[in-house]
């Protein structure tokens, strides 16, 4: 694919031929995640919920028999899913495995095959299962069911209660043969008859409690092609949310893998939802980049740094527990970075979605984290380093903000005062200089972006891909809060001729913008140092794979307060005039610009 290529629902493609076949990509949802080679077979299933693996590895072998050997010839990478397509003469097969999003069970994986044929062909698929550990393993109903510690038999259907449960097969057919073995291995062995075009579906569904979770949730999707398409519509609905557009292809298409990333870095824990590493110093980079498309999220990892604030006093551990009631790790050097992590979050997503209610729900949580980097100056028996009271510094300042606008006038003046005094004595400590932070004008290298044609474009550390996300909309787009007023200045820290930034979540609701070279077009009112236009609407069009010229619809406002484009005018009042309607047709950069746009 060329790098300049605009076109961001495009799939990279990479020949077998030429791929990396140690490469591992990650495919996720915020139940589970697991990698995938560059084969399209699973590796290393992880359900954070559980702490626990799941699958070591499940492989597909697909074979004919009676003709000529298939051929692997291409992976594919979607945002939702991977496919690799294999043929021989007169044969197609597409291999697709999927993390749903959206469905009736999200705690599942998916894999479509879909093969066409000239006549009559008969294919066999040899699934091979390594589950990592030894289980039980039985075949009910032709479907695979491996438990550990499995319980007695229960109820009308002879079910099992056990520590973890995996349901694993095909919904509409049995396996023709299967071998179960001891330590944990299983292959079962399908034969497909196929004549033009038939679609195979395989599931794996998994439990922490009884087989009959597990089954439900293979119950529910049973119409796997229709959860195949439930999933890919939640992932596009998330994808163009928020979604940027600029002059620069590449920084489009590296946004929109640093947003699959931050999707692929969040999962569900007992205690909350939280980073997949449960580092709470992950906590502000993903706050930035979900504050662009999903704010419930970003709510909902800030909620668990609450509730694990009042529970520890203030003290944050470095790693958020697993379970409610796990005992968090003790108090140390990397307790101020924690505190310091949730007050920067909070504030920078405060500052961005403001929200009184939100705040009075974390003061005193926040509060507690404030007075801890206060303590750790005073106390005597752990004196702080340099950097660590750098650290509480920085807090502090995050604090005295969050004081003042909840009115607490006098935490906000005794902690400007303490931070202060953190900062001199980290200077005069020799407190190195903090860590450069992203800039636009750096972007593909501080965060290690590759475009390597043998393997998917993507980021060496996901989370510089998140945090990347996060910036190329809020600061390169020069969105702030001022006074509590929306103020976009378009042209302040970016490079690029034009952007648009489309269904922002803001306030309840959506803002859209485009900013044209010229004009700022924007679906809300807001303040800016350049020409600002209103619209009832703006789209983007032409975006599909095979029909891409992309182009902006501008529907201007009638009488300028941004109304809906149709509306009944009062009875003896004047008609409106038609809105305007305008096309804007960008066109695209071929080479990198460095410098930034004073």
């Amino acid at each position: 694919m060329n790098r300049f290529d605009p076109i961001l629902d495009q799939p990279q493609s990479i020949e077998l031929e030429e791929a990396d076949p140690t490469v591992r990509t990650r495919l996720a949802n915020p139940d589970l995640y697991f990698d995938v080679d560059a084969r399209t077979d699973l590796l290393d299933l992880v359900w954070p919920w559980a702490d626990a693996l799941y699958a070591r590895s499940l492989r597909l072998l697909i074979t004919d028999p009676q003709h000529e050997e298939l051929t692997a010839m291409v992976t594919r990478y979607y945002p939702s899913y991977q496919e690799t397509i294999l043929g021989s003469e007169g044969m197609i097969i597409s291999k697709r495995l999927a993390a749903p999003l959206g469905t009736a069970y999200d705690r599942a994986v998916v894999w479509m095959l879909e093969c066409q044929a000239e006549g009559d062909r008969l294919l066999r698929l040899d699934v091979d299962v390594d589950w990592g550990e030894p289980l039980t393993q039985r075949i009910v109903d032709g479907l695979l069911v491996a438990q550990r510690n499995p319980q007695g038999a229960r109820g009308i259907y002879a079910q099992h209660n056990a520590e973890s449960t995996r349901v694993f097969g095909n919904p509409q057919g049995r396996p023709t043969a299967y071998e179960l073995h001891a330590d944990g291995r299983a292959t079962l062995t399908y034969f497909i008859l196929v004549n033009g075009i038939v679609e195979v579906p395989l599931l794996l569904t998994i439990s922490d409690v009884g087989e009959q979770v597990a089954w439900n949730g293979f119950l529910g999707l049973r119409d796997t092609e229709r959860a195949f398409e439930i999933s890919l519509e939640a992932w596009d609905r998330v994808l163009k949310t928020g979604r940027l557009w600029t002059s620069d292809p590449q920084i489009n298409r590296a946004v929109q893998a640093g947003r699959l990333a931050t999707l692929r870095c969040v999962q569900r824990l007992r205690s909350g939802l939280a980073p997949t590493g449960r580092r709470v110093a992950d906590v502000p980079g993903l706050v930035r980049s979900l504050d662009t498309f999903d704010v419930v999220q970003s709510r909902n990892l800030l909620a668990h740094l609450r509730r694990v604030a009042e529970r520890s006093a203030g003290k944050l551990p470095a790693r958020l527990p697993i379970r409610p009631k796990d005992a968090l790790e003790p108090p140390g050097v990397d307790t101020a970075a924690a505190n310091a992590a949730y007050l920067t979050a909070f504030q920078e997503h405060l500052q961005r979605h403001p929200n009184g209610d939100l705040l009075a729900e974390h003061y005193a949580a926040l509060a507690a984290c404030a007075e801890t980097l206060v303590q750790l100056r005073l106390d005597p028996q752990h004196q702080a380093d340099a950097a660590t009271l750098a650290v509480c510094g920085a807090g502090l300042r995050r604090a005295v903000t969050l004081a003042t606008l909840h009115k607490d006038g006098v935490n906000a003046v005794r902690w400007e005062s303490e931070a202060c005094e953190l900062e001199r004595l980290a200077e005069e400590g020799g407190a190195p200089a903090p860590p450069a932070p992203l800039e636009l004008a750096q972007w593909a290298a501080q965060s290690g972006w590759q475009m390597d044609s043998a393997r998917p474009w993507g980021f060496a550390d996901p989370l510089l891909g998140a945090a990347l996300a996060g910036l190329a909309v809020w600061s390169g787009c020069g969105i702030q809060r001022r006074n509590g007023k929306l103020t976009v200045n378009p042209r302040r820290g970016n490079p690029w001729q034009w952007w648009a930034l489309l269904d922002l979540p803001l306030d309840d609701g959506r803002i859209s913008l485009v900013w044209d070279g010229a004009t700022l077009y924007a679906t809300q009112p807001v303040d800016s140092d350049q020409p600002v236009q209103l619209c009832s609407k703006i789209r983007a069009l032409k975006t599909d794979e095979l029909d891409f010229d992309l182009q902006f619809e501008l529907v201007l406002s009638v009488d300028g307060d941004g109304a809906p484009e149709h509306s009944a005018p009062e009875h003896g009042a004047p008609e409106h005039s038609a809105p305007e309607r305008r096309i804007f047709h960008p066109e695209f950069e071929r080479a990198s610009r460095p410098a930034i746009a004073s």
